[in-house]
């Protein structure tokens, strides 16, 4: 079933933001995006907002606690980075991430047993109702050049 694309009025609207350029900007390429973007993959692509780094850095911080946008956290040996993704409804993805290249990819893969794994392990937990995972590895192009 394809994903439909988001209303970035309406969701701004429902969530009680102020509908401005800047923010059906950000919405609209969150939306078109495939994989998560970094703040410095965000900033590039709103140049023409004119918006400074810092006030995209807020708006999709404000977005994160508003619950529509997904902050992916990954810690490597080399690096620890921090990249976003617009939660779509019924649409569960899970991200690899390159340690040399820091290239990312969204895979739709997913094994609901984790859940009930956690569950039936854990001592304090009555109920999970939701997991993020994510992976880091070495994608094909920097595996060749490793060689």
């Amino acid at each position: 079933m394809p994903i439909q694309s988001i209303n970035p009025e309406e969701l701004l609207h429902d969530h009680g933001f102020r509908i401005t350029p800047l923010r059906v900007g950000l919405l609209t390429l969150f939306d078109s995006q495939k994989n998560p973007l970094s703040i410095a993959d965000i900033t590039k692509k709103m140049k023409r907002y004119r918006a400074d780094t810092t006030t995209l850095y807020r708006a999709v911080e404000a977005f994160v606690e508003a619950g529509f946008i997904r902050k992916l956290s990954f810690s490597t040996t080399r690096t620890n980075k921090t990249y976003y993704d617009l939660i779509k409804p019924r649409q569960h993805t899970h991200h690899v991430l390159c340690e040399y290249c820091n290239t990312i990819e969204t895979i739709l893969f997913c094994n609901r047993s984790l859940e009930s794994g956690a569950k039936q392990n854990s001592k304090l937990f009555k109920t999970i109702h939701a997991h993020e995972l994510s992976f880091v590895g070495t994608c094909k192009k920097c595996a060749r050049a490793v060689r």
